[in-house]
């Protein structure tokens, strides 16, 4: 027993002694980069660094500041980066939480994008849940933006690095900015990046797609059902929520600003595109609607036809009885403009009577045959025959 605790006491005694001299060799560091030189200081650094059982990162806040103290003075110097960015690359690599305020201090007196990029790189990981820190970015990003949209091109090297590291940290209050980056025209990587970080973020990104498309201007209604639709981590069913709120918006939005008609049509076409793809019949309505509304267009000469075909399929994917009540009556419209002596444009007839037939509600039965005694052309007689025999009588 006796050896047994004098092993246990000898054990005791020699942690407390490595402990010692791992804290005098930190602080032996410590004493060194006091008193050399600019130029000497990496390579101690360096030297320090080979030190693996010891805990450097006291040496490493000491340099950052170091450079803290003497950026305004140092900013431009080489020595004084490399020296900044090697502390850097040591503290992320030590996992130092506890620097990410000091961090933050260095980010801001240093303005190039070499110390800036690895800095952001290291706050990703080292400010995780740190409210500050990201109210910070997200500070330093809307600013980058509002320069932008002022016509000064900001470094973009340092916006991607700062859109990384939001989408790392995965705080919910960066939407509005990494949605801001991804719809102000920042290059295609960008943007893409920007796309990324967004589908990171915790909280309802679906929510706060819609909230754009119901409140923002159509620039931004335009980008948040872009981004919905090419978001990989989005459902068919997520994807069809967001269209439904982009038609529901667009079919009711007016404008007297030049060129937002324009968008908010492409908005409804890509909407109901969408809408079709995905037979989302909980927007049934909302397809009825804008058949009406591209039908009206497309007879006053401001819409296209193809719009009415991209219409009337969307109405044949809802699958519901007002989609077909809808054709029908229209198809009743064309027979009785035909009877009357007017020529109905073959491909929208063509749709409308194909589409029926794919519904299969027997409501169209009659007016699907009173074409055969119009002056149809034979191609329209041929389809409203092959749409009968579908109908579920």
């Amino acid at each position: 027993m006796k050896r047994a605790l004098a092993a246990i006491g000898t054990l005791s005694l020699m942690a407390l002694v490595a402990a010692q001299s791992t804290e005098d060799l930190v602080l032996s560091y410590q004493r060194n980069f006091v008193r050399s030189s600019l130029s000497i200081k990496l390579d101690l650094l360096k030297e320090a660094a080979v030190n693996e059982a010891a805990d450097m990162s006291p040496l490493y806040l000491m340099s950052i500041d170091f450079c803290l103290e003497n950026a305004i003075l140092l900013q431009n110097d080489v020595q004084l980066r490399e020296l900044a960015v090697y502390s850097i690359a040591r503290l992320h690599k030590a996992k130092q939480s506890a620097a990410a305020a000091k961090l933050w201090a260095l980010f801001q007196v240093f303005r190039d994008a070499y110390v800036r990029v690895p800095l952001l790189s290291a706050l990703a990981d080292l400010a995780s849940g740190n409210a500050q820190i990201i109210l910070n970015l997200n500070s330093f990003l809307f600013n980058q933006n509002t320069i932008k949209q002022a016509g000064v091109e900001p470094d973009i090297a340092t916006v991607e690095a700062c859109v990384t590291a939001l989408g790392k940290l995965e705080s919910g209050t960066s939407y509005p900015v990494l949605f801001a980056v991804y719809s102000s025209g920042y290059p295609e990587s960008l943007t893409k990046r920007a796309a990324e970080a967004l589908s990171l973020l915790k909280g309802d990104y679906k929510g706060y797609l819609i909230e754009v498309i119901r409140k923002n201007p159509p620039i931004d209604k335009a980008s948040a059902l872009r981004a919905a639709m090419e978001n990989p981590r989005f459902t068919e069913a997520d994807k069809a929520e967001v269209a439904e709120a982009s038609l529901d918006m667009s079919l009711g939005f007016s404008s007297e600003i030049s060129g937002e008609a324009g968008l908010n049509r492409e908005i409804r076409y890509r909407a109901v595109r969408e809408l079709t793809q995905r037979s989302w019949s909980r927007a049934s309505e909302l397809a009825v609607r804008n058949f009406t509304m591209a039908y009206r267009e497309f007879s006053s000469g401001e819409g296209s036809k193809a719009a009415i075909l991209e219409a009337i399929a969307c109405l044949e994917a809802m699958k519901t009885t007002e989609a077909a009540q809808t054709l029908t009556l229209h198809l009743q419209l064309l027979n009785a403009e035909t009877d009357g002596g007017k020529t109905a444009d073959e491909q929208i007839a063509m749709a409308v009577i194909h589409n029926l037939g794919l519904l299969g509600d027997k409501a169209a039965f009659d007016h699907l045959l009173f074409v055969s005694y119009l002056p149809y052309s034979e191609s329209i007689k041929g389809a409203a025959r092959d749409a009968l025999k579908k109908l579920k009588l």
